[in-house]
């Protein structure tokens, strides 16, 4: 006769589900904005190609896992053995083997859209390295075909895979499946390693600057950080098989959350990872005139407040005008276009084109000096206007 379980002791204590709320909403976010800056650098730049709607792809994957990851959020996921009733556990452990398979889709795709990246750019030249990269896809797309179908196979009715009121049957033992999952998890790990490792090879032996060279290498290297995360996936995953939390045990929401954690992690890291590649282009991207134009305008303080000080300093030094002798000064020269014709109206070049600058100062008399020689000594307080003549036929 099987005994009741004893209520939830806090059950409006969420444990690390809050946890897992932020680091995956926000890692989740930043994907989303990594690829939506990849497709902008794409489209300013060069054009579309296929690894960038593979990317795509993934990410849309991953937005659908993380609603489900919310979804058992909200229903106990990482709640502590204590806390959690029985309908919520029955609902994250529902939830958690319908996204098994959306979670590999995610990790497999953003690997594919990588492999069809560094294939384009090393596999012209190094025949070897796409015939590796090719092998090895296959062998990832085939382990995340047959994952899910060992997983929803192993037994029926398939309900009783997270529902222990049901008795199911099992067709085979459950470590297939287990077994298969392990081996994806290492074919991603590894995978990781040699979109590093090969193309630093590669990119060690080109005829190129050093700094360019180390560059490229560290960029490339990034890959490092998704396959640490891989590690802790396969880390889980030995765990799993070695020690399995019972499934009707109340400490499996707990550990499934810290699993499904790192799952969404990994995938956003991949997804992020393999976008900044393409995203090296983004430094050629004008910025917009607004920005351009405040930039100049603060540079140009620099200057002014220069020559301000040393004008007043000249003049005090000099004695010439007091303080509160200030002069306004209007002075017209000539600006030649660029035909080398000037806007003079008595000259013939005046009919066709140039234009007459007004420059007015206000400042100290000894700081503006005129003449027929003309020309413009800088000042503080300058003012530089322009109209432009109507150009004529001659």
């Amino acid at each position: 006769m099987a005994t009741a379980q004893p209520p939830p002791v806090d059950p409006t204590n969420p444990g690390i589900g809050a946890i897992i709320y932020g680091i995956s909403w926000t890692f989740t976010i930043i994907a989303i904005a990594t690829v939506a800056a990849r497709f902008y650098v794409r489209r300013a730049f060069v054009r579309m190609v296929p690894e960038d709607w593979i990317m795509l792809l993934a990410l849309a994957i991953q937005i659908l896992y993380q609603t489900i990851l919310h979804i058992m959020c909200d229903n106990g996921l990482g709640k502590a053995a204590g806390n959690i009733t029985a309908a919520e556990l029955l609902i994250t452990r529902r939830w958690m083997w319908i996204s098994s398979p959306i979670a590999n889709a995610v990790s497999i795709i953003a690997r594919l859209s990588i492999t069809v990246l560094l294939i384009r750019i090393f596999g012209a030249t190094h025949l070897w390295f796409k015939v590796f990269m090719v092998i090895w896809a296959v062998l990832m797309v085939v382990l995340g075909i047959l994952s899910p179908i060992f997983l929803f196979a192993q037994v029926t009715p398939v309900a009783a895979l997270w529902d222990v009121g049901v008795k199911g049957v099992y067709r085979f033992t459950p470590y297939v499946q287990y077994y298969t999952s392990f081996t994806l998890q290492l074919v991603f790990t590894i995978s990781d390693l040699t979109y590093v490792l090969f193309p630093v090879c590669i990119l060690w032996n080109m005829n190129m600057p050093l700094h360019r060279k180390v560059g490229l290498i560290l960029l490339m290297s990034m890959s490092l950080i998704t396959m640490g995360a891989a590690l802790v996936k396969v880390a889980l995953v030995i765990i799993q098989l070695t020690t399995p939390p019972k499934v009707g045990s109340k400490n499996l929401a707990y550990f499934n959350g810290i699993y499904n954690l790192c799952t969404g992690v990994e995938q956003c890291l991949v997804i992020i990872m393999g976008c900044i590649p393409p995203l090296r282009s983004i430094t050629r991207i004008p910025m917009p005139a607004v920005l351009v134009a405040i930039g100049s305008s603060l540079v140009s303080l620099v200057p002014r407040i220069r020559s301000s000080r040393s004008s007043r300093s000249s003049v005090g030094r000099n004695g010439r005008v007091g303080s509160a002798e200030k002069v306004q000064v209007v002075q017209e020269i000539v600006v030649v276009d660029s035909k080398g014709l000037s806007g003079d109206d008595d000259s013939e070049g005046g009919k066709r084109g140039g234009r007459k600058v007004s420059v007015e100062s206000e400042g100290e008399k000894s700081s503006v000096r005129g003449g027929r020689g003309g020309g413009i000594q800088r000042v503080d307080g300058y003012s530089v206007t322009w109209q432009n003549r109507r150009r004529e036929d001659v």
